[in-house]
């Protein structure tokens, strides 16, 4: 009986670890996809305020592809706080 509850206890100390290094990969992973969210956002109101201001003048004087539109990507909305 003590064996198996020595097994037990290696058993647990074992998997508590584990937990605790994924838990630390999970909040470190949060982290970059928070980052990457803010770039990404960044970025695309860059691309639109820069970008997009000035290809919309092709539009204006139609200069156009026949099959292809000018779409505006949309940005991706965050519950997180920034860094």
């Amino acid at each position: 009986m003590s064996e198996q509850a020595r097994q037990i206890s290696d058993l647990g100390r074992e998997l508590f670890e584990r937990l605790c290094d994924m838990s630390a990969n999970f909040s470190d992973l949060g982290q970059k996809l928070n980052q990457t969210v803010q770039t990404y956002n960044r970025t695309l109101g860059g691309f639109e305020s820069r970008v997009l201001v000035s290809a919309r003048k092709f539009e204006e004087l139609n200069i156009t592809h026949p099959q292809k539109n000018l779409s505006t990507p949309k940005m991706i909305a965050s519950d997180l706080p920034k860094e």
